[in-house]
């Protein structure tokens, strides 16, 4: 047993035991130059730039998780075990290896870095991206017949989340390495080949005995010291004081914190957004990876380049690159955030990056998506989150709206059964915003310093989804060019009556936006089936106004946005109602209101007696 002395950050000078064999692999860490390079390699990596004060390195974090595993009281969990053929002393034994173990793979400038990299593999060989590791890395013979024995898990682990674990495959394949070794112990051997690959791939670990304790202590350590090196710098409106759990002398009972793990996720994720997701990270991100991506793709010997940052604390050249494409190059172009317990990011984030990069941003410019899971994520008190942020070499533009629209239709809206489809009617409600959102970005590009406002009618009241008064709330449904969704032929077919009285204008309005509807219908089944593919459509079930300096300029009953996705042109189609006993017709009314509120003239089309809709180019 080894007796570490370290001063850790926001704790102090502490002295705490190392358990066997975690004191073995200390050595084996010291021995291979590890341990020295952590203490070089910066806690938050490139986000140094955004985040001032922020100083820590990653073995101050390794230190703190060690620390506080020694901390922890586990009942029943001093006796030896073993996992695979790895001998441990006792559970926290084996969580200070996994700590010890846990940040070997991480590359210099850390997550902002690694998630270039794993783009990279994604354009390389999205098939076989531990192959293409390994061949990167010069890892291939028969020795390293425990890595093809793991490849689907390892592809499988790569592909499911974000970047955040391509450093613990990383860190893997390195552990792979030194167990090949003839200078490593058996016993380590045994803790680096068996151990630690099941500590990162669990469904490789099946039902071994003790394994769900251990991981679960595992990531209590590890979400707990990123608390107490992070929350000091962060501006969160309250404060969680993680050092009183770790200094605590009659150590941590684990019965204790497993109760207070709810209310701790919830605070990780205030701490998380206000240090690592906040815009200005977002962007360091973003561009850091897109220039790790570019070095690499350049590279005459791409895994030589690799090697070396697997051993170096420091790339003084993309660091210099970086402050330059700050300072000059990108800007943020369009950007989105939900948290959502039913709209989510579904496939490899690197394949949908690079997808967004292609298709949406054409080349010109990249793409960042940054995903968060609550740590409690079972209970489901918090809602998972992303952001997709688009980065151009110039400003934001119509074209790169519509496209982006045309994206998250088909990536993140799901397509809804029947217009009795609950969960459908909650996705409809998650992604609503994510429309509203794009389109107010775009609507200041189009009339200066004007803003976009969407007041939801309720379609409860209207006898639309009776019983279900949270859908008033939703004010656009997506749609393909037939605008045959089911819910959108649910909201124009169905006939019933307000359920309530003083509701007849709003139900002018619906009847306006069902003619509205049937015209484009009958328009798209005329058009070429080019149209046809390329066309989208969002139904604002909504009050449409445009305001400056909260002045209202205009306002629409309702109206459908016509998008191409393929060249991203929107066409806005507002839509005008009058009452029976309104002097001016629909048409006239929306003219002469364009014309004197917008300096717009265009002509209106009547579709009825009392309504008229216009269509606006937005280009």
């Amino acid at each position: 047993m080894l007796t570490l002395k370290h001063t850790v950050p926001n704790i102090g000078l502490v002295r705490f035991p190392l358990y066997p064999p975690a004191d073995d692999l200390f050595a084996l860490l010291q021995a291979k130059g590890e341990v020295s390079r952590l203490k070089q390699l910066r806690h938050v990596g490139v986000l140094e730039s955004a985040l001032p004060g922020i100083s820590h390195s990653r073995w101050d974090f390794t230190v703190s998780m060690l620390y506080v595993a020694s901390r922890i009281e586990v009942p029943g969990g001093n006796s030896q075990f073993k996992i695979g053929r790895a001998e441990f002393s006792s559970a926290i034994a084996a969580v200070q290896c996994a700590a010890l173990l846990s940040n070997i793979g991480h590359l210099p400038g850390t997550f902002a870095v690694e998630k270039g990299v794993a783009r990279y593999l994604w354009d390389v060989n999205r098939e076989r991206p531990l192959g293409e590791l390994r061949r990167l890395l010069d890892m291939t013979g028969p020795s390293y017949s425990v890595l093809d024995r793991l490849g689907e898990f390892v592809t499988d682990y790569l592909w499911s989340a974000d970047y955040a674990r391509v450093n613990r495959v990383l860190g893997l394949l390195k552990a792979a390495q030194w167990a090949v070794l003839d200078e490593s112990p058996e016993h380590l051997k045994y803790v680096l080949e068996d151990f630690y690959r099941w500590l990162l791939l669990p469904d490789a670990a099946g039902n071994l005995p003790r394994w769900e304790k251990i991981h679960r202590l595992y990531e209590l350590v590890r979400r707990l010291s990123y608390l107490n090196l992070d929350t000091s710098y962060c501006d969160a409106p309250v404060r969680v004081v993680i050092t009183r759990l770790a200094s605590d002398s009659d150590g941590l009972a684990i019965g204790d914190l497993e109760r207070i793990i709810e209310v701790l996720s919830s605070y990780e994720h205030v701490v998380y957004w206000h240090l690592y997701h906040r815009p200005e990270c977002r962007k360091i991100v973003a561009i850091t990876a897109s220039l790790v991506h570019q070095r690499l793709a350049e590279a005459k010997q791409p895994g030589e380049l690799l090697r070396s940052w697997l051993v170096e604390s420091d790339i003084g050249t993309v660091f210099d690159l970086l402050r330059l494409e700050q300072e000059d190059c990108l800007n943020r172009a369009v950007s989105i955030t939900t948290r959502s317990h039913f709209v989510s990011i579904d496939g490899p984030l690197a394949r949908l990056e690079s997808e967004l990069r292609r298709r949406v941003m054409r080349d010109d410019g990249c793409a960042s998506i940054l995903s968060y899971q609550l740590w409690f994520h079972e209970a489901r008190i918090e809602p998972d989150e992303f952001t997709v942020d688009l980065y151009s070499r110039g400003n934001g533009t119509i074209a790169l709206i519509g496209r982006f629209i045309a994206w998250v239709m088909q990536r993140l809206d799901y397509r809804e059964k029947s217009s009795d489809d609950v969960y459908g009617l909650l996705c409809r409600q998650d992604v609503d915003g994510i429309y509203a959102t794009l389109l107010a970005q775009a609507v200041p590009l189009l009339y200066q310093d004007v803003r976009l406002e969407l007041s939801a009618w309720p379609l409860s009241r209207l006898g639309l989804f009776p019983g279900n008064d949270s859908v008033d709330q939703t004010r656009i449904w997506a749609s393909s060019a037939t605008l045959d969704t089911a819910f959108i032929k649910h909201i124009v077919r169905r006939k019933s009556k307000p359920s309530e009285p003083g509701l007849r204008s709003l139900q002018a309005e619906l009847e306006g936006l069902v003619r509205l509807r049937n015209r484009l219908n009958r328009e798209m089944q005329k058009s070429s089936r080019y149209e046809r593919s390329v066309s989208r459509f969002l139904v604002l079930t909504a009050s449409v106004r445009l305001t400056r300096d909260g002045e209202r300029l205009m306002e629409f009953d309702g109206g459908i946005v016509k998008v191409n996705a393929r060249t991203g042109a929107m066409t806005f189609y507002g839509l005008e109602t009058k009452s029976s006993r309104s002097g001016e017709h629909a048409a006239n009314s929306l003219e002469r209101r364009l014309r004197e509120k917008m300096g717009i003239t265009t002509r209106a089309t009547r579709l009825a007696r009392n309504s008229a809709f216009v269509g606006l180019a937005w280009r």
